[in-house]
């Protein structure tokens, strides 16, 4: 790292680096950054923690009481087929399509992570 430091594509932060606008094209080319050099990463996880914000603020009691009791399964299964566009469903007509639980598990652990430490004010607004 202080080699890609010295040629400018990092800079020392404390005990870290961060990564400069040079190393762009690299990062791009992985696919770890797009193409305004922000990261996919990041950005993924800033629409999740948006996404769970929402879904936090009209949680039905059900899903709650699982987050609150660490059933993560439950609540992957109630993201999983009620939660749509937006807005909690009151139930679910087909079940939960068992398809996509694996690809909700960042979304479940942040809505957990929300609603056991819901007691401060919610943050709708996050850049």
């Amino acid at each position: 790292m202080d080699a890609l430091a010295a040629l400018g594509y990092a800079k020392p932060l404390g005990n870290a680096f961060i990564w400069m606008d040079k190393i762009g094209p690299a990062m791009q080319m992985s696919g770890y950054w797009d193409e305004n050099n922000l990261s996919r990463e990041e950005l993924e996880q800033r629409d999740v923690d948006l996404d769970m914000r929402n879904a936090l603020a009209s949680i039905p009691e059900d899903v709650k009481h699982a987050a609150l009791t660490d059933n993560r399964t439950a609540v992957v299964k109630a993201l999983a087929a009620r939660w749509v566009d937006g807005a909690w469903l009151p139930d679910s007509v087909d079940g939960d399509p068992w398809w996509r639980w694996a690809a909700l598990a960042p979304e479940a652990k942040r809505l957990m992570e929300l609603v056991q430490g819901a007691d401060g004010p919610l943050t709708r607004d996050v850049n």
